[in-house]
């Protein structure tokens, strides 16, 4: 169903010639896995058993160092709300990254899903802060951009984006020292 919704959508709305759709998760090494699809929400399957009753399926993973490898066109965004399998994203991207790729990163940051993916959520925010990237909070409710730095990003992992809670937020990730985070200098809020 995800499949022929976002083939529609990509029909109807896509301006970019080469937009096409590959059916398969994107991981940390190329294989197969199951996916635990939700009943109830065509945007909550997961690459984890949760312990409910989920019908599942195994899929093709691939990695972006894989998909990549063959010398095509680096993207320069990387969206994902994978239900907490986007540290295993980035580990599937350290050879890319190890030769300076720096895309935008539009991340869901859901320590429950991360850490049942075999990731932790303050790993993953200072391997994107090692990497030279600035990070933002970006909600629907709230129009600015609030800068993650590391005492906020603490607090929030020990107050309401804890594994027990199932909270999570949106970041979004800019790399330092290019005009990226001048695009977005007047959304920003301390």
């Amino acid at each position: 169903a995800n499949a022929e919704l976002a083939t529609r959508n990509i029909a109807r709305s896509c301006v970019h010639p080469n937009a096409h759709l590959d059916l398969m998760a994107i991981g940390a090494q190329p294989g197969e896995l199951k996916l635990f699809r939700s009943d109830s929400n065509l945007g909550d399957h997961r690459l984890f058993d949760d312990g409910t009753s989920r019908a599942a399926s195994l899929v093709r993973v691939e990695s972006l160092d894989s998909l990549y490898r063959g010398g095509d066109a680096l993207p320069t965004v990387v969206k994902s709300d994978t239900q907490g399998s986007e540290g295993k994203l980035l580990q599937g991207a350290t050879e890319l990254l190890a030769t300076g790729w720096r895309p935008v990163w539009l991340l869901e940051f859901w320590p429950y899903g991360l850490s049942n993916s075999g990731s932790d959520a303050w790993s993953i925010w200072q391997q994107l802060h090692g990497l030279g990237y600035r990070m933002f909070e970006v909600s629907e409710g709230n129009p600015a951009l609030v800068e993650l730095d590391e005492a906020r990003v603490r607090h929030r992992l020990a107050t309401d984006i804890t594994v027990e809670s199932t909270g999570f937020i949106n970041i979004l990730a800019l790399p330092n020292g290019g005009d990226r985070i001048e695009l977005v200098q007047d959304m920003i809020r301390a």
